[in-house]
């Protein structure tokens, strides 16, 4: 956006970004002038693209966001990667799990145990779906490389096991 002399705006539903490099962005919310006033409720949604490879950055959603994408994008939610905190409401809600299905799930908390926005049974649906929840309390930062040609994606922890 620099090169291209772009200043700064705000992102809404619909728009496309080609972030260059074989990398694009497609914002999901917020939807335009429906703006509530939390933080959570009009956070950025977006898909992140390289290839076959997607990265969904959900931020800290709630439920009700979370079941308004399902009902509007559906399989197009399907993403290798989800990175989404905590909610003050609940969050990672089945439905929400299922539509996106991650191999893995990057979640900030202090232990997912005690994290009083979870909605589901996590190691019930990480079997169910194949996931891997990366806590990054307890990998510190990762490194995630898109393998663009098969949609993978090869996960570095900083911290080892």
């Amino acid at each position: 956006m620099v090169e291209r002399k772009e200043g700064r705006r705000f992102f809404g539903e619909g728009d496309r970004v080609d972030l260059g490099r074989d990398w694009t962005a497609e914002v999901l919310w917020p939807p335009d002038g429906s703006a509530s006033g939390r933080a959570e409720e009009d956070g950025l949604v977006m898909i992140l693209e390289c290839g076959e490879a997607r990265l969904l950055w959900a931020g800290s959603i709630p439920r009700g966001v979370e079941k308004k994408l399902v009902e509007r994008y559906g399989e197009k939610l399907k993403s290798g990667v989800l990175v989404q905190g905590p909610s003050k409401d609940v969050n990672l809600t089945s439905e929400w799990l299922r539509a996106v299905r991650p191999n893995y799930l990057v979640r900030s908390w202090k232990a997912v145990e005690d994290d009083p926005s979870l909605s589901v049974d996590l190691d019930q649906i990480s079997k169910e779906i194949g996931m891997t929840l990366v806590k990054l309390k307890e990998s510190g930062a990762v490194q995630l490389r898109p393998e663009p040609q098969n949609g993978g994606w090869a996960v570095r922890k900083w911290r080892p096991e």
